[in-house]
């Protein structure tokens, strides 16, 4: 709520800040949404349901358009009502996600044939329970795979920190944007990599779960060979779209020949960024987030 003061503090210039701060302040709505969003996913990949998360994934497309041009144009947000689409649409997935874990538990068409399957994943969700809410051992269970999961995400943060270094460049209007063109680009195909990646985890995990290690070994060399077959064509279409692509985005030839220079650079850094996420999927399938979180660290900070 207070980030166009701390980007003050931190020297960043008026006009960003502000425009920065009124962003931010629009997603918060979709916070919540997004880490709730993120247990629903995990609770069926478990159970490699893929279906309804992608099927949520391309109503909130659709719908993330039309949304965006009515806060934005209709309602004079400017970025305010960018970033309320954006909570609006991560609302979507949650709610396609909740209501296909619910139907799904309740609904005799759609449960699994087998009763043992279908009491095993009953058993996932059982009702609120205080006891079970404030178990010290599950958390601490919980926490000791969480949290080197959330310093594996320093590697994500580096890639912010820089846009925050942009903005004390000479011009920082036009480095925070060609900067914000170099991060969106990259986003689209680190989406890609973690699509990769929860499948990547989804077998892996569930081949080990079942004893299999030689079919987990195999899952895992397939995920990073596809990974890098796929990145490898998107790194070809980066750099060979270079100078189109950021026009996309702005009408400022400065910034279209700085994002230009960016993403030469960025068609690099795709390749060994989709498979480092790739191969984080597996760490996480083997619950190794802590020899990630170590690698990361090193290589980002150190």
């Amino acid at each position: 709520w207070h980030a166009e003061a701390v980007l003050l503090m931190l020297y960043q210039d008026g006009d960003v800040a502000f425009a920065a701060g009124s962003y931010t302040r629009g997603l918060i709505p979709g916070m919540l949404a997004f880490a709730w969003n993120l247990c629903a996913q995990a609770y069926l990949q478990s159970q490699a349901i893929t279906g309804p998360q992608a099927a949520a994934g391309i109503a909130a497309t659709i719908l993330h358009g039309p949304i965006n041009y009515l806060l934005v144009y209709h309602f004079n947000m400017q970025a305010l009502g960018v970033a309320l689409a954006t909570s609006v649409s991560t609302g979507i997935v949650l709610a396609v996600n909740s209501a296909y874990i619910f139907i799904l538990r309740y609904s005799p068409a759609l449960r699994e044939e087998c009763k043992i399957l279908a009491h095993k994943r009953d058993a996932c969700a059982p009702a609120w329970s205080r006891d079970e809410l404030f178990c010290v051992n599950g958390a601490r269970e919980f926490l000791e795979l969480g949290l080197p999961g959330v310093f594996m995400m320093l590697e994500w943060w580096a890639s912010e920190l820089s846009i925050l270094l942009a903005g004390l460049l000479p011009s920082p209007a036009v480095a925070v944007a060609a900067m914000s063109i170099y991060q969106t680009t990259g986003s689209l195909s680190y989406d890609m990599a973690h699509g990769f990646a929860q499948a990547a985890l989804t077998r892996v995990s569930h081949e080990l779960g079942a004893g299999a290690a030689d079919k987990a070994k195999h899952a895992a060399f397939v995920a990073t060979t596809l990974i890098l077959t796929a990145s490898l064509l998107v790194s070809f279409m980066i750099y060979s779209f270079r100078a189109e692509w950021p026009t996309l985005f702005t009408c400022w030839d400065s910034v279209n020949a700085l994002a230009s220079k960016l993403l030469a650079v960025l068609a690099v850094y795709v390749v060994f960024d989709s498979l480092g996420c790739t191969c984080t999927g597996v760490l996480r399938a083997c619950a190794m987030q802590k020899v990630g979180a170590q690698v990361v660290i090193f290589s980002y900070y150190v």
